[in-house]
């Protein structure tokens, strides 16, 4: 076979350059290669926030009778000048400008990653897997002036066994494995963290009818934490938790094109390796983040019609977040710290609906609606900072021939507190719509395109963190435009 692959040029506003390329064939009947690079520069929409960024990889894979096997590795470096944040004055004078004290403010992180895995089918039914991960990644910065480096490592190791058994109500899937992980972090200022986590877990789907089947699983987890400081613990301290969690759902087909389920699932997260060692003084480890989610809805899916429904119920406890505004841990170098959060809740409802109004025409409308409030704590009562209770998407997308296509798509994200601002006490961030198009040419192996971005150089807030010192802001981007030409070989 021969090789295949695909380059790509392009270029746009604020000085933005990249190119991509990707290349992939066959050794001899059973081993494949691939090979993929990309390079990006620009100045980006702000004063002083000007990137740098590459990445490679490379992926070796075998596909025998019985078993495949695949090796991959990568490197990603990503450095970036920050423009810091803004006060809302600031962005209606100069949304472009940065933050006179950022002016020295930067992140360069460099990613090494290398993946494997290898799986056998033992059996008609069963097939058994193994793969592992490793990344290790480094950070080094200036955030308000002050110098700062995080190196973090992760290795997971994840057996795992699948059986499909056929019956006449359909098949009986199985899925069961074990995910191991160790996870190492450290920082500048002398605290780290090394985290060992082992999990366990189990899941069938089981066919009651040819129409009806459920689904039932469960996972139980371990952490242990290895947290040092030396100015706080200098001589460590060992946290042990744990936690586990169950699903139940039940899905109902009265035809290939109909859909309905409904399901509840517990859920659990521990804290990263880097966040448990970035915490407020006097908290020494944060707690296991748990929830339970109900979920029920309706897929719809007639020759000229995809529509989605669905409506849930998302409880959590002990949610671990960033706060801004808490305080900073001991020789931090950015503000802010990681926190448990009091309890919250969030009821929801989205609606997806795409169709194909002829054989040229595609239009889509998405529409979501999130209620979310804490239901503990000093806060209860007030809703979560940065959801929006309303958001949704429409597009609208037309081939004009086998070679022109035009995309229009208008984005809205609704009012929302700014992040950190669980009392309510500032006024909403304003509601706004993006409006995106795109004009593509395909010819051959050909594909050009002119695409801009927030056409109508929508002035809105991307990013925000609130402090009783006063609010951070992030100016979106303005209108962005990008030409890209792209040769398939």
């Amino acid at each position: 076979m021969r090789p295949g692959g695909t380059l790509q040029l392009s270029g746009g506003s604020f000085n933005t350059y990249e190119a991509k390329a990707d290349v992939a064939g066959a050794i001899n009947d059973t081993w494949r290669y691939y090979a993929a690079a990309s390079y990006n520069q620009g100045d980006n929409y702000r004063e002083h926030n000007a990137n740098e960024t590459s990445s490679i990889l490379g992926r070796l894979q075998y596909q025998g009778d019985n078993d495949d096997f695949f090796v991959e590795t990568s490197y990603y470096d990503n450095d970036r000048e920050l423009a810091g944040s803004l006060t809302l004055d600031q962005i209606e004078d100069d949304p472009r400008q940065a933050n006179p004290f950022n002016k020295d403010d930067y992140q360069h992180e460099m990613t090494t990653a290398v993946r494997s895995g290898y799986h056998y089918q033992i059996s008609d039914a069963w097939k058994l897997g193994l793969d592992a991960n490793y990344t290790d990644t480094k950070v080094t910065s200036v955030s308000w002036g002050s110098p700062g480096k995080n190196n973090r490592s992760m290795l997971e190791v994840l057996p795992k066994a699948v059986a499909t058994y056929e019956t006449a109500k359909g098949d009986l899937n199985i899925v069961t494995g074990i995910d191991l992980s160790r996870g190492e972090s450290e920082f500048s200022w002398g605290r780290s963290n090394v985290q060992k986590v082992a999990s366990a877990y189990a899941q069938a789907t089981v066919p009651l009818t040819t129409s009806v089947s459920y689904v039932v699983g469960g996972r139980y987890a371990e952490v242990s934490d290895e947290l040092v400081d030396g100015a706080v613990y200098p001589q460590g301290v060992d946290l042990d938790q744990d936690a586990h969690a169950f699903e139940l759902g039940l899905n109902y087909r009265p035809s290939s094109n109909h859909r309905l389920y409904i399901r509840a699932d517990d859920n659990f997260r521990f804290a990263k390796v880097d966040e448990q060692a970035y915490t407020s003084p006097g908290v020494i480890g944060l707690k296991p983040q748990t929830g339970r989610s109900y979920e029920a809805g309706w897929d719809w899916t007639p020759e000229q019609h995809t529509v989605r429904i669905s409506a849930y119920q998302l409880d959590l406890e002990d949610e671990i977040v960033f706060d801004p505004s808490a305080e900073t841990p001991d020789g931090g170098s950015f503000p802010g710290a990681n926190v448990n959060a009091d309890a919250s809740s969030r009821l929801g409802a989205s609606i997806d609906w795409d169709w194909q109004l002829t054989s040229q025409i595609l239009l889509g409308i998405e529409y979501n609606y999130i209620d979310a409030e804490f239901t503990e704590g000093v806060n209860k009562g007030n809703k979560l900072s940065w959801v929006a209770e309303h958001s949704g998407r429409g597009f609208f997308s037309i081939d004009a021939n086998e070679n022109w296509q035009v995309f229009t798509e208008l984005v809205y994200t609704g009012e929302r507190f700014i992040e950190g601002d669980n009392g309510n006490v500032d006024p909403k961030l304003d509601a706004y719509y993006l409006t995106n198009i795109a004009i593509n040419y395909t010819k051959n192996d050909w594909l050009a395109s002119l695409r801009v971005d927030n056409l109508f150089d929508e002035q809105y807030v991307s990013a925000g963190y609130y402090s009783s010192w006063g609010n951070g802001y992030y100016a979106g981007t303005g209108r962005a435009l990008r030409l890209t030409a792209s040769y398939r070989f």
